[in-house]
């Protein structure tokens, strides 16, 4: 029995040490921000979609078909490949929701810009942080004064006129 429980204490040390080696720690809100940032800058989508919440899906396919339909020159590839991520500010608003700051600093300006600030939204989904983009477009409209739409929801909307299905009136009766 001795030989056994310390057969059974060597195995769960073992498994134990497997386990956490394999499982990566989750990443901070500044982590998240900055690699689906330098994902989305380097057109990899596959690789960014991971950090995206899950409200979000479909505004990421949009950007993503847009890129797609028309992709960005070589040029403009090769200075967003070089460009420098970094995070300049972290604002928590509640235990699953953070104000990322970003800055995006490239080695040449494109239009007139070297360095851009980016702010990004991130929530908690399943004990790992993933970036809204509603809410980002949301916080970047409310920080340029611009007025924010809500996004419709089914309640909201109005269902179809229905075609009129009266009788025909007839023609009046001519004499």
């Amino acid at each position: 029995m001795k030989n056994f429980l310390k057969g059974f204490i060597a195995f769960a040390v073992i498994a134990a040490t497997i386990v956490s080696c394999n499982t990566t720690p989750s990443m901070s809100p500044s982590d998240v921000a900055i690699k689906f940032t330098k994902a989305t800058l380097l057109a990899n989508f596959d690789s960014a979609k991971i950090y995206v919440a899950s409200n979000s899906t479909g505004v990421f396919s949009q950007t993503e078909d847009s890129y797609k339909a028309v992709p960005l020159p070589d040029s403009l590839k090769q200075i967003f490949s070089q460009a420098v991520v970094t995070s300049v500010g972290e604002t928590k608003l509640n235990d699953s929701t953070i104000n990322e700051d970003l800055s995006v600093k490239l080695p040449t300006a494109i239009m007139g810009q070297q360095e851009v600030k980016q702010p990004l939204v991130l929530v908690k989904e399943k004990g790992e942080w993933k970036v809204d983009l509603i809410a980002t477009q949301h916080k970047i409209m409310e920080d340029k004064g611009m007025p924010v739409m809500q996004q419709a929801t089914p309640e909201d909307t109005v269902p179809p006129t229905p075609p009129d299905t009266a009788a025909p009136t007839p023609a009046p009766k001519t004499k």
